[in-house]
Order: C-alpha cells, then sequence, then structure tokens
C-alpha cells in the first residue's frame, strides 16, 4: 500500500526518525515503527528508523514479531505492570482449541521492577521516568 504521510515522513530525510511511547501509545509505536521499516525496505534512502516503548502491551502473534526488526525497537517494561502482560501470552483460540493465539513482545526487552501495591500505580508514567532516571545518574 502506498501512504502519502509514509512519503512527507521520510522524503528527503537524512537525521534518524525517533517514535516512542508510553502504554497504548507504545503499542501503537510498535505498529508505525513496522509499516515505517517496511517502507524503508522498499526505499534505499530513507533515513534510520528507531523506536523506544515504556509499558506496552504485547503487539503482534509470531508472524508479525519474526517480520519486526527487533534491532531498532527498544522495549521497557515493569515487571510490576499488568499491561505489558496483556493479552497474554498464550490465548485461546474458540474456532480452533487446539491451536492457541500466541502473543510476544517485539524489540529489545529491558525489564525492572517496582511495585507501589496496586496495578494503576506500577503502571504510571512516573515509575518507568524513575527507571530512566537511574540509567542516567
Amino acid at each position: 500500500h502506498d501512504h502519502p504521510e509514509l512519503k512527507e515522513v521520510f522524503d528527503g530525510k537524512e537525521e534518524p526518525l525517533v517514535i516512542l511511547g508510553f502504554s497504548n501509545y507504545a503499542a501503537v509505536s510498535n505498529l508505525l515503527l513496522y509499516l515505517l521499516q517496511r517502507k524503508k525496505q522498499t526505499q534505499s534512502s530513507n533515513p534510520t528508523v528507531i523506536g523506544y516503548g515504556f509499558g506496552s502491551p504485547r503487539v503482534g502473534d509470531l508472524l508479525f514479531t519474526r517480520q519486526f526488526d527487533d534491532s531498532m525497537y527498544f522495549n521497557t517494561v515493569n515487571e510490576a505492570d499488568i499491561i505489558p502482560n496483556v493479552p497474554l501470552a498464550v490465548m485461546p483460540n474458540p474456532q480452533k482449541p487446539a491451536d492457541p493465539y500466541l502473543y510476544e513482545h517485539v524489540g529489545q526487552m529491558r525489564s525492572f521492577q517496582k511495585n507501589l501495591g496496586t496495578w494503576s500505580f506500577n503502571h504510571a508514567l512516573s515509575v518507568y521516568r524513575e527507571d530512566l532516571e537511574t540509567l542516567v545518574t
């Protein structure tokens, strides 16, 4: 498919394009990066595309994740956060019970653990920001 919006992003650009997201926006950034990676494969003059996700749910099945270029996506999750654990890695398939849906994260995974007692506190953007600050101090 030809996406005029992607053409605008790429045309004449040489500096890296960085995409990032938190929570559901991290999931969307996974999908956008995938589209941009596929577009880049057909246009050799495109810039490098790098993605960062924080607290992303699992986005794709095994077929999707095998086609994804993990070298350019960095995914950080709090092990005490429920959102990165949905959907479950194995989900029932009502039409074919013997063939369940399998979901994985994409990218180079980095995890930390900070449990503040509730799922909403554990998924707070501030928890991820604090973790990032430990990397630069």
